[in-house]
């Protein structure tokens, strides 16, 4: 898991225990491993959970609330940069196969006129 001041590109795939344990780091909040098992918050939803979700969870501490969500931040900061970086490998990947596929169909172009 990521240390106090990286978030693991892999959060995605992370446990309820792991990202209340990457909160409680970060925050130095409560135990929330609990809760977050409870309503199965793993790393593929928590950087989508909001003040109302929290709230619904059990949550009552508005300080608390507010920590977990700063914490959280740092996943969607991370989320976001993480499908930037595979949109633009994407990008470069089609724009590289539309060249070769340019180059291929003006050589079998010049071939057939020969």
């Amino acid at each position: 898991m990521a240390d106090k001041n990286i978030v693991d590109k892999n959060f995605t795939k992370w446990s309820s225990n792991e990202i209340a344990a990457f909160i409680q780091s970060r925050e130095n909040l409560g135990n929330y491993a609990e809760l977050f098992q409870k309503h199965k918050i793993d790393g593929a939803v928590a950087h989508r959970l909001t003040d109302a979700d929290l709230k619904e969870m059990g949550v009552v501490a508005v300080g608390d609330r507010h920590r977990i969500l700063g914490a959280l931040e740092s996943l969607r900061h991370a989320k976001s940069q993480q499908d930037r970086e595979k949109n633009s490998v994407g990008g470069r990947r089609g724009f590289v196969l539309d060249v070769l596929a340019q180059v291929l169909l003006n050589v079998l172009r010049v071939m057939h006129r020969r």
